[in-house]
Order: C-alpha cells, then sequence, then structure tokens
C-alpha cells in the first residue's frame, strides 16, 4: 500500500503526458464554472454552496497548474533556447550583447520614423509649433540611429570603407575603426547637446498654451508604465554599455537615454492634464528644463570622452 501512495506521490510531484494536459483542461473547466455559478447564484443557498465548492476545487486545481508551470518552466525555456539557436540569426543576438543593441536600435528606428510621421502630419495640417517641435526631436534622433545603425551593417558585409582623408598609415585598419567610431560617438554627443533646441519650443508652447501629452482612459496607466521601463532600461544599458569597447553601442545607449528622458516627460504632462486642474505650465517647465540639462550635460560627456579616448589612441602607434 505504501509503495503505491509513494508512486501516487511521485507522479503528483512531477506530472507528465496525457494526465498532465487532463490537470489544465479540469483548472480551466473549474475557474470557469466557478465564475459562472457565482454570477447565476444570485442568492439560491443550494447554488451557493456549489459555488463554494466550485471556487475550492478551482483554487487547488489552479495551484497545482501554476506548481507545474514552474517546475517545468526551466525545462522548457532550456528546449525553447536549443531551438531557437538553430538559427545564425537569433543565436547571435542572444550571445552578442553588442550585436542585440543594433538589432534593437533598428526596431526603435521604426519607431522613431512613425512619430516623425505622425507630429510631422499633425504640425502642417494643425500649424503646430508643439507638434512641430516634437518631430523636429524624433527627426534628430532617427539621423542618429540610422547612421549607427547603417554602419554596423555595411561594416557587418566588409562594405563600409574609410574615406581617403579618415586612413592614417601609421595605424592598423582595427585602429583605424575605432578612430571612425571615437568620432561617430563624438558627433552623437553634438547632436545630443543641440537636440535640446527643438524640444524647448515644445516645452515653451507646454508653458504658454498648456499643451501636454495626451492619453485617455486605462491607457494613461499602459504610458505610465512603458516610460518607467523604458527610463529603467535605459539608465541599466548606459551602464551596461561602460564595459564594451565599441564606442557606436554606447552611443546608441546614450540615444535611447535621452530618447527616456522625454518620455519621463510625456508621463508627466500626461499624469497632471488627467488628474490636474489649473495650469501646470510652471511644474512642466521645470521638468522640461532638467530634461534638457540632462541631455545637454549627457552630449558634453559624450564629446569630452571621445575627445580624451581619441587623444590616447593617436598617441599609440598600431
Amino acid at each position: 500500500m505504501n509503495g503505491k501512495w509513494n508512486k501516487i506521490w511521485d507522479y503528483l510531484k512531477k506530472p507528465y503526458g496525457w494526465r498532465l494536459v487532463l490537470i489544465y483542461v479540469f483548472t480551466a473547466l473549474s475557474v470557469a464554472a466557478a465564475l459562472t455559478l457565482v454570477i447565476v447564484a444570485n442568492g439560491n443557498p443550494v447554488l451557493e454552496i456549489i459555488s463554494y465548492v466550485s471556487y475550492g476545487f478551482a483554487a487547488i486545481s489552479f495551484g497545482y497548474t501554476v506548481f507545474t508551470i514552474v517546475i517545468y518552466a526551466p525545462t522548457l525555456k532550456r528546449k525553447t533556447i536549443a531551438q531557437m539557436r538553430k538559427s545564425k540569426f537569433v543565436s547571435r543576438l542572444l550571445d552578442n550583447w553588442g550585436y542585440r543593441t543594433v538589432v534593437f536600435a533598428a526596431f526603435s528606428l521604426l519607431l522613431n520614423v512613425a512619430y516623425v510621421v505622425f507630429n510631422g502630419v499633425i504640425a502642417i495640417l494643425s500649424r503646430s509649433i508643439w507638434y512641430g517641435a516634437l518631430a523636429t526631436y524624433y527627426i534628430l534622433l532617427t539621423v542618429l540611429r540610422s547612421g549607427i545603425v547603417t554602419y554596423h551593417r555595411k561594416k557587418a558585409k566588409g562594405k563600409y570603407i574609410l574615406k581617403q582623408n579618415q586612413i592614417d598609415a601609421t595605424f592598423d585598419e582595427n585602429t583605424q575603426f575605432k578612430i571612425e567610431e571615437l568620432k561617430k560617438y563624438r558627433f552623437c554627443g553634438i547632436i545630443l547637446v543641440i537636440l535640446p533646441i527643438s524640444l524647448s519650443f515644445a516645452i515653451l508652447q507646454m508653458v504658454v498654451a498648456n499643451n501636454a501629452f495626451i492619453h485617455y482612459g486605462w491607457t494613461v496607466f499602459a504610458v505610465a508604465a512603458y516610460a518607467f521601463y523604458k527610463i529603467i532600461m535605459a539608465i541599466y544599458n548606459v551602464i551596461k554599455a561602460t564595459k564594451n569597447d565599441d564606442m557606436t553601442i554606447k552611443a546608441l545607449r546614450c540615444i535611447s537615454l535621452a530618447d527616456a528622458l522625454v518620455s519621463i516627460l510625456a508621463l508627466q504632462t500626461t499624469l497632471l492634464y488627467s488628474f490636474s486642474e489649473g495650469n501646470n505650465g510652471f511644474v512642466n517647465a521645470l521638468t522640461g528644463a532638467a530634461v534638457c540639462a540632462l541631455t545637454v550635460a549627457l552630449g558634453i560627456y559624450m564629446i569630452v570622452k571621445a575627445n580624451k579616448v581619441l587623444k590616447q589612441t593617436r598617441n599609440l602607434k598600431g
């Protein structure tokens, strides 16, 4: 008898096969039955008792289902990754953080283009300085991201050729490319210093005309969650990029941080517009000024860093 119970216990600790599928089906049916009975009981004492019993079965089966998912998740993850690694693209994406940064930057580039088109069309139709300034801001981000993504694409295919005035015979090819990447990093820094000019026009409209990034209903909370995720990941990736030798990868992460800072400004204006009464121009002006100052500081840091490393690199002969 003990052997039989031990066998059942061992199975319960790690179910498998068609019995596992049956558990999931039973869980789905019990949860659906419990919800249905709660709705239709409507004071009927018999149905209420049945609904309590059904709720108990649903709670137990749901808890057990979560347990099975937890114990099988590592195996499922391992098998899924092994299957995905059969693709060279996915395998490289998983293993190479720098490559992953460039690929994600390409997706962000598409999003920037969408923002440019959206804000640009509205700016033209409504003759709005607000949307025109935002369109300009995202145009500059698009130029930066597209330049670096294109550089990596050409370099990966061996099609990126250094211009004659960029070639220094005293350096080997790797050093020459490093110098080129430092120049791109510095150029991104220069654009980040200029970037707040376009943003300042949007902030001015925000203060004078009480314009804002407007979202309605539950979308406000979705925007808030996305903005916090974006800024946290941007800061994390900028810190992580410090360990990477490729300056263009660092540049992409700095661009993402500048983008994320605007998301925080957008979130604040959205929340104030949705939940606060009156003109919030002063608060928006303070946050806008802080975003502009941080963006400029980031750009200056990039310029100083690039010049310092360029000087050190040129003092080393390849």
